[in-house]
């Protein structure tokens, strides 16, 4: 006894595994759990998108291409879990779970800059400067403000 699927050209039936493979893929796409945590390159990818609602013009301006700030941003969706951005062909526009995540992210970028400023403030007042030279040419060409006190002979 014959079914139905067992009837069917073998093209078709590859077709029909295929398509059922891509529309689980896409149902299943907003339900993984995310692999790692955000990236900051992520957030400033998502702040200029934000800001320019454009992925050529964002890409631009972040200095990278446009194939790789989709494919950061498409990363950032999916370990946030939803869409962040409604994609039309003349513009970009956050949809509301973008809005709710916008100031987050926002948020993020500035403390993480303001933590770098700090730790160049306290690495420049704490840190100490050192001049090193080479051994054969130090006698030559060493000033005198830098030549040890003391010579062994």
């Amino acid at each position: 006894m014959h079914n139905a699927a067992s009837m069917l050209p073998i093209q078709t039936m590859r077709r029909m595994t295929l398509s059922i493979r891509y529309e689980r893929h896409i149902l299943n796409q907003w339900s993984r759990p995310a692999k790692s945590g955000v990236e900051m390159h992520e957030v400033s990818y998502f702040l200029a998108l934000c800001e320019e609602r454009n992925f050529r013009r964002a890409a631009k301006c972040c200095g990278i291409s446009q194939p790789s700030l989709t494919t950061a941003i498409k990363s950032l969706e999916a370990k946030l879990g939803g869409p962040l951005f409604n994609r039309n062909p003349r513009e970009t526009v956050l949809t509301k779970f973008g809005k709710l995540i916008c100031p987050h992210m926002m948020k993020i970028f500035h403390e993480a800059n303001q933590a770098i400023e700090t730790a160049k403030s306290f690495t420049k007042k704490n840190s100490s400067k050192s001049v090193g030279s080479c051994p054969r040419r130090r006698r030559l060409t060493q000033p005198d403000f830098l030549k040890p006190s003391v010579v062994r002979k």
